[in-house]
């Protein structure tokens, strides 16, 4: 696949040699849930939808969990007063058709639409799209749908928290150690394009390892859409995440998830294709660093968004 590593298409029973293989002698293999498939009522809700998603390019169309995919039977979406505003509208982030392929700026398309699950309707920037970013804005774009741009702050590699209001109060420099630093200048307004940048700038300060430590660590149970699994080498500019999208729950408490993902470098997000049947993406979470082993450092982490 070039560049970018290869998108997984075993077949169940290569899954389940994946995990058997992958855990140690004695250790339960954790299983996936064995259930039918069925079909859901679909979602075409386009006006509920462009309110949560005004970045949505399709006029009077939806593309959903509930349109696109089969689900698990027995298991439906969790009780919305469950879950906080950023978790319950990431885990409703809409999809493309199933026909588009995966795309990169720079190289074009990446993958063949059966290659993958679904493409996931997301922006993106231009000059850069890695798998890390995508966490930026999702939290970004969520901020500007509840308007609350000033709320977005993030702890980078070093130096002070970056603040959206301290980053409209003055002049963007770097001092000796590559912190940033701002000097005296009229304050800006605030715009799109300086909101764009100002994300743009945090991105350029972080790693995989300052993503997590912009989270709180959670156990695998107690896990919730929005959540992500982060891995990384080092000191961390190496890396994967891996993140928690739509969540259905069986009348036992047993969670299923969508999962999102990016590539090392630039391209769309989207949701891989993971046991060879394109309309049935669910995965439990305790599969998922299974799927994607560490890289040295790993662990599930909750954004500090609500």
């Amino acid at each position: 696949m070039g560049r970018h590593e290869s998108v997984m298409k075993p077949v169940l029973t290569i899954l389940a040699l994946m995990i058997v293989s992958s855990v140690g002698a004695g250790e339960p293999a954790p299983q996936m849930p064995v259930v039918g498939k069925v079909h859901v009522q679909p979602d075409h809700r386009y006006p509920w939808y462009f309110e949560r998603f005004p970045f949505m390019t399709y006029k009077d169309t939806v593309f959903s969990a509930e349109s696109e995919f089969l689900w698990p039977e027995g298991y439906r979406r969790p009780d919305s007063t469950t879950l906080s505003g950023f978790q319950l509208w990431a885990s409703y982030l809409p999809l493309w058709h199933r026909q588009r392929q995966l795309r990169s700026f720079f190289s074009g398309k990446i993958y063949n639409a059966d290659q993958i699950s679904r493409p996931i309707h997301f922006p993106r920037w231009r000059t850069q799209f890695s798998d890390k970013t995508i966490a930026l804005e999702l939290w970004a774009q969520y901020m500007v749908v509840k308007k609350r741009q000033f709320d977005f702050t993030i702890q980078p590699v070093s130096g002070k928290p970056l603040v959206y209001d301290d980053y409209l109060s003055g002049s963007l420099a770097l001092n000796s150690r590559d912190e940033v630093i701002y000097l005296p200048a009229p304050k800006r307004d605030s715009s799109q394009d300086e909101f764009s940048a100002f994300v743009e700038l945090c991105d350029r300060q972080s790693t995989y390892q300052t993503l997590a430590g912009n989270c709180d660590s959670m156990a695998v149970d107690k896990l919730l859409p929005g959540d992500m699994y982060i891995t990384w080498t080092g000191e961390g500019y190496k890396g994967k995440v891996v993140y928690l999208l739509t969540m259905v729950v069986d009348s036992l408490g047993h969670k299923l998830f969508t999962v999102g993902l990016g590539c090392p470098e630039e391209c769309e997000f989207y949701i891989p294709l993971l046991n060879g049947d394109r309309n049935y993406p669910w995965i439990s979470a305790d599969q998922i660093p299974i799927l994607y082993p560490s890289q040295g450092s790993s662990g599930f982490y909750r954004p500090r968004i609500k």
